[in-house]
């Protein structure tokens, strides 16, 4: 069937489609009335041609707006801890991203006490991203999964209440809570507790219209015990995973096969960065595409069991000042990403 020339608007309503197509190699195109015809899996692409273009040069070029307007990318405000509001949509636009995922703004890591997600401003805040054409995916709070005391526990869920209503304010789908530390407890003790607060976010979650997702942080890198504190909740509504596609590789030995069938059929949202191993048998964080994170195989992973949400880049520049520039590190991710 045929779809609007439009490419940038159809792969809004179905992105994962245009990943799977751009990324197939058996296509077929052809040139009619200066339009290029893709055709894959009994589907045509509509792309419009300028001037006398060829089915080769065409082509390529079709591929890479499908991919870009196909990959949702965007960066968190952890790798530009500095910038004012003006600078991160400048600088998300001119680099090419979709949107940007809030954790802290403008030296401050708690969007409560941001003056530019209070009641008054959020607003304002919302629609000068809006207008610029991007979008806030997510506002990424320091809320856990698991707090060892009752006072920490109830500090966790106050924090979510408050980021579930920004993030319903600021039109935002998700909002990203840690899994916690285990403190010494035993994992067996810390799972009907983690369970027990999945289901009181779950009703918070609800409530506001967004959805919490759990990231692979923590001492809940390991996929296994995430989804069984999950799985113990009975896998509540508006609860689901964010896959940190660093973490379980790097600390936990995963292979992204094995993280995917461990938590895939919940992963709603992604955070990327790159690193490499130290000779002490460490790792050191580096530029996006220089490590040795198999990030194209990861993208495989995801793309192939149908994964068609957000990948976002954490530049973790706000906790490592020694790291480049946002202006050097952020188009990195880009470049990169539409490689792939």
């Amino acid at each position: 069937r045929m779809v609007s020339a439009k490419i940038c608007d159809y792969s809004a309503n179905q992105p994962g489609l245009f990943v799977r197509l751009a990324r197939t190699l058996a296509l077929h195109a052809h040139i009619k009335n200066s339009c290029l015809f893709v055709v894959i899996r009994g589907s045509k692409l509509l792309w419009r041609g300028r001037g006398s273009a060829t089915p080769q040069t065409g082509l390529r070029q079709a591929l890479g707006n499908l991919k870009m307007a196909a990959m949702k990318l965007a960066f968190t405000t952890l790798g530009c801890p500095d910038w004012d509001l003006k600078t991160i949509v400048t600088r998300a636009k001119e680099y090419g991203y979709a949107g940007v995922d809030f954790r802290g703004y403008f030296g401050e890591m708690d969007l409560r006490k941001s003056p530019a997600f209070s009641k008054g401003e959020i607003a304002a805040t919302t629609s000068r991203m809006r207008d610029a054409g991007l979008v806030i995916p997510a506002l990424s709070s320091g809320a856990k999964m698991f707090d060892p005391t009752p006072e920490a526990r109830q500090a966790s869920q106050d924090e979510m209440a408050a980021y579930a209503e920004m993030a319903r304010e600021a039109g935002a789908a998700f909002v990203r809570i840690f899994g916690g530390g285990l403190h010494g407890v035993a994992l067996e003790a810390a799972l009907p507790v983690a369970a027990q607060t999945l289901c009181h976010a779950s009703r918070i979650a609800q409530e506001a219209g967004i959805v919490f997702v759990v990231e692979t942080h923590d001492d809940w890198v390991a996929t296994q015990p995430l989804r069984a504190a999950l799985e113990m909740a009975g896998c509540p509504k508006s609860v689901e995973l964010l896959w940190d596609t660093h973490h379980p590789y790097r600390v936990a030995h995963e292979s992204p096969e094995t993280t995917w069938a461990n938590i895939g059929a919940h992963v709603r949202y992604t955070h990327w960065k790159d690193s490499v191993t130290t000779p002490e048998g460490g790792h050191a964080l580096c530029r996006f595409g220089e490590g040795d994170i198999p990030l194209k195989q990861i993208f495989d992973v995801m793309t192939t069991h149908g994964y068609d949400g957000w990948h976002t880049f954490e530049w973790e520049k706000r906790w490592h000042p020694e790291l480049a520039e946002p202006e050097v590190a952020l188009p990195d991710f880009i470049r990169v990403m539409n490689g792939f």
